[in-house]
């Protein structure tokens, strides 16, 4: 995934954040982030992460997606970086 890519992903979180708390009148949003730092000694072990990782998400998404349903809609996204 292009750098571009992350930038549009933040992009897009912060806009929906910002658009959430505009909408909000001090009431909880339901919301959930989880954040984890991982070692990855190389290359074959970064692709086997982003395998997996890629997998289990579209395996919850294939769950509880359900196409045009009247529940509340969510979005999510996934993605790593190498920190510095």
């Amino acid at each position: 995934m292009a750098l571009h890519n992350l930038l549009v992903m933040a992009e897009s979180l912060q806009a929906d954040v910002a658009e959430l708390l505009g909408r909000t009148d001090d009431s909880e949003v339901p919301n959930m982030g989880f954040e984890a730092e991982i070692v990855l000694n190389d290359d074959a072990e970064r692709q086997a992460f982003t395998h997996d990782t890629l997998r289990a998400f579209h395996r919850v998404a294939e769950k509880y997606q359900r196409g045009a349903g009247s529940g509340a809609r969510y979005k999510g996204m996934v993605c790593s970086y190498p920190t510095f």
